[in-house]
């Protein structure tokens, strides 16, 4: 990187007082500070600027540990120009993610395993109540 370019170390955001929005607060390696608010219409296109620009990056050397977000709802869904696209929404923001037919194969064999009954399981619920009545 650019020895001009501060290096992020830390990041914090919180919402606005209004919610319509979120403060973002960053240090940098060399002590640098930056504070910034992004309204929560652009939080979607920045998250997928930064995906967009780590696709094209070259492969690291190293690997950072995976950070989890909480995701508030996640579900698949097909484009107007008939891609199939999974579609994770947090914190009001939603991003769409092309899957390609292989990786959606390999998506799709892991949910059949992992919602699988055991042999001889049953698909009722384990309290027999009726949740209509």
């Amino acid at each position: 990187m650019a020895q001009d370019i501060p290096v992020l170390d830390e990041l914090r955001a919180a919402p606005t007082s209004d919610g319509q929005g979120v403060v973002v607060e960053i240090s940098a390696l060399d002590g640098r500070h930056l504070a910034f608010g992004m309204h929560r219409i652009a939080v979607g296109a920045v998250a997928a600027s930064l995906l967009d620009a780590l696709a094209r990056a070259p492969a690291p050397e190293l690997s950072a540990p995976p950070v989890r977000v909480p995701v508030d709802a996640a579900g698949i869904m097909l484009s107007e120009h008939g891609e199939t696209l999974l579609v994770l929404e947090t914190g009001g923001a939603a991003l769409a993610y092309a899957l390609s037919p292989a990786v959606l194969a390999q998506l799709c064999a892991a949910i059949a395993a992992a919602s699988s009954l055991p042999p001889g399981g049953s698909a009722r619920h384990p309290t027999n109540r009726r949740h209509d009545a």
